[in-house]
């Protein structure tokens, strides 16, 4: 059985907003500010699927998820998350959103910052994420073992 990894609360931007900057100034761009954070609070944005086009969707997604996690790594997973949310929405079956969702963002992803990225998630990406063995499925906090 696997069990998941508890994180500290992300209290560095609320600690360190003096008013005196931009509240959505973000504030962890290191690679190692990956965890699962944003990823686990962005799913509400879904609800704008239906008055955004995908891009401003997903940019909002971006937005969002930079409030605590501004790598683009993050970014890109909280993308991901919300464009297979979306399909899910949409009516679409599970393995059918899965694979239209992520085929939604890709050429948004081949584009810098997050073309670099792409590496990270061939998994993700290799649209058999469904055939994957348990043993092989990570619950490390990582934001992209948690996608």
């Amino acid at each position: 059985m696997k069990y998941l990894t508890l994180a500290m609360p992300p209290a560095k931007p609320f600690t360190s907003w003096n008013g005196a900057s931009h509240p959505w100034k973000p504030v962890a761009k290191r690679e190692h500010s990956n965890g699962n954070g944003s990823l686990m609070r962005i799913l509400p944005v879904v609800f704008y699927h239906k008055t955004l086009e995908l891009s401003n969707l997903i940019q909002r997604t971006h937005q969002v998820s930079r409030i605590t996690h501004a790598h683009p790594r993050s970014q890109m997973a909280c993308g991901i998350y919300i464009s297979i949310a979306a399909c899910l929405l949409e009516g679409l079956a599970p393995k059918q959103a899965y694979l239209e969702g992520g085929q939604n963002v890709r050429e948004i992803y081949s584009q810098p910052p997050y073309a670099s990225e792409m590496a990270n998630f061939k998994r993700i990406f290799s649209d058999k994420l469904d055939e994957l063995p348990e043993k092989e499925i990570q619950s490390d906090g990582y934001v992209i073992s948690t996608l």
